[in-house]
């Protein structure tokens, strides 16, 4: 994950990478593992500059000008020598036994933000030993300023990669055995986008996720305990995408691309089935979203903005890898095309992709495909698009053979198949199309429950206590009648109008079907999570309601609702 507040300024100098005079400056890490800096400026000096917002700046001889961003102000700095200010450090980076920040520190040339410049940092702390950077390190140059790395680390050197690490918080064969992810991850990539030099690598017990900055990766250390994930890969990938590599305007695009990267390399390595269940809860996360119009969103919705950066964009882009495996190729061209002039946007993206006579991504609304009975002999896929759409479906037969077509779709009809000798039909099954929901792509011949219809969770697995519950959710879902939304727990009337008002909104006439569902049960909190796909045939869309259930201890009674939008 990128630091944040080197995007926040795109909007101020969109401009090209290039040299710049020297940043001169002395930092102190007092004893509360705060810094305390003195700023040196060029005499006869007259320049607007950067400070983030939240470094304490009180010296008088530095003019306010403006908020220029969410993150930045701008100040007049005018014949001056020096500036001193403080920063307060987060205690999530930092312990008895380490220090990191991982923030903007230090005020930079407004027309020089977004330009290499050599960094003069002379850095004093008598609690930590300071790693990174080194005088060696500061010998190359660097968009913003360097992150500061202090404590009792020991160094570990293997694949190429300088590692440090906290030795009462990590084992060291848990260590080697990440590096060597990173080595395999690196020169995956590097096979594709070509070779860049390896960063610095840290792990220390951070609260929160890992950061990439220039020149460096903060591993969390949780991050060498998960068995399978895309952490290691993902921060590996960002030498190419972000701080070190290309850069989009859109942040989210940039960790999209990343963890599209990392997805590639998961399935390369680990085959397409055990990448399926990470695959799974993505598409679980991204469930009911329509299109991809809030790629420009401001950050401040983090929930939302995790969704699309690590969910629907990479899914979106593993989905084309899936359908052409030619399509990482075509990144690395754009990769390569960009990397001297690293700035970039999806409107060059989509540009470039134009002039090569490629299509263009993130443009299109999803769609969506469901099944749905057309009569006793027959099942009906149908399709949210305007467009003619070639979709694989896999059938089953009575007899377990498997057999795969391409049907061609389109909202105008549904495609009608015949279900003699078949007895499960899977849409999509290989994930090679983002769709608005994953909950109505199976039909079963010798099973019409509606929560087995899905690609998450059969109902099969809960208990028949939770199942009874989450089926009268559903019949009340399905039904156009007025009834009750329970009858095996106890509802008050707060909780049945909320419930009345989710069916008022979603089912919301006769032209309404229930197409799909899941259900969950979290046993250790009470709580059944639900999902249901509704498809509304006037507008030709589905929309999915995402809600759960908080249950007592006895399962006897119904205690909250909680909607997720």
């Amino acid at each position: 994950m990128n630091n944040k507040f080197f995007y926040s300024l795109f909007i101020i100098a969109y401009s090209n990478v290039s040299a710049q005079k020297d940043v001169n400056a002395k930092i102190i890490i007092d004893e509360n593992a705060n810094l305390q800096i003195t700023q040196n400026f060029k005499p006869n000096n007259k320049n607007i500059y950067l400070f983030p917002k939240y470094i304490s700046l009180n010296d008088t001889s530095v003019k306010f000008i403006a908020d220029e961003t969410a993150n930045f102000s701008s100040y007049e700095i005018e014949n001056v020598d020096q500036v001193n200010f403080a920063l307060n450090s987060d205690k999530a980076f930092f312990s008895n036994d380490f220090f990191i920040t991982t923030s903007r520190y230090l005020g930079t040339n407004k027309n020089e933000f977004f330009k290499e410049k050599k960094f003069d940092l002379d850095i004093i702390s008598k609690k930590y030993k300071i790693i990174y950077p080194s005088n060696e390190d500061l010998k190359q140059k660097f968009i913003s300023e360097p992150v500061i790395v202090g404590g009792n680390f020991k160094l570990v050197e293997n694949k190429g990669f300088k590692i440090y690490y906290l030795e009462k918080e990590t084992k060291l064969s848990e260590l080697i055995k990440g590096s060597d992810e990173m080595e395999k991850a690196f020169e995956m990539y590097k096979n594709y986008f070509g070779n860049k030099d390896k960063p610095t690598i840290v792990f220390a017990p951070i609260d929160g996720r890992s950061i990439t900055n220039e020149g460096i990766i903060i591993y969390n250390n949780k991050s060498l305990k998960k068995e399978f994930s895309t952490t290691i890969s993902h921060e590996i990938g960002h030498i190419w995408f972000g701080e070190d590599g290309v850069i989009f305007r859109e942040n989210l695009l940039t960790e999209g691309f990343t963890e599209f990267l990392a997805l590639n390399y998961l399935t390369s390595k680990y085959g397409e089935d055990k990448v399926e269940k990470i695959i799974k809860e993505k598409y679980y996360a991204t469930e009911g979203l329509k299109n991809f119009t809030d790629i420009n969103m401001k950050v401040s919705d983090k929930q939302k903005a995790d969704i699309l950066s690590y969910s629907l964009l990479p899914l979106f882009l593993h989905s084309k890898q899936k359908k052409d495996k030619n399509f990482i190729n075509i990144v690395a061209d754009f990769y390569k095309y960009k990397n001297q002039n690293r700035k970039t946007s999806l409107d060059e993206l989509n540009y470039y992709l134009q002039s090569k006579g490629l299509e263009t991504l993130f443009t299109d609304k999803i769609p969506d495909f469901f099944i749905s009975p057309c009569n006793s002999s027959n099942v009906c896929i149908y399709s949210t698009s305007e467009k003619n759409i070639d979709v694989e479906v896999d059938y089953i037969s009575n007899n377990n053979e498997k057999s795969r077509k391409v049907i061609n779709i389109t909202n105008k009809s549904p495609q009608v198949l015949d279900t003699e000798k078949i007895k499960k039909i899977i849409v999509d099954p290989n994930y090679k199309i983002q769709q608005v929901s994953r909950l109505n792509d199976i039909w079963n011949n010798d099973e019409d429950n509606i929560f087995n219809k899905n690609r998450y969770f059969d109902i099969k697995i809960l208990n028949p206590e939770i199942a009874k519950i989450s089926n009268d959710v559903a019949n009340f879902f399905t039904s156009q009648e007025n009834i009750g939304i329970l009858k095996s727990i106890i509802v008050n009337e707060e909780q049945r109008k909320i419930i009345d008002n989710l069916k008022e909104k979603f089912l919301k006439s006769s032209n309404t079907l229930l197409t799909g569902a899941v259900t969950s049960f979290a046993e250790n909190k009470n709580i059944i999570f639900l999902a249901f796909a509704f498809y509304d045939e006037l507008k030709t869309e589905t929309n999915v309601l995402k809600f759960s259930l908080k249950l007592d201890e006895k399962h006897s009674k119904l205690e909250s609702v909680k909607i997720y939008e």
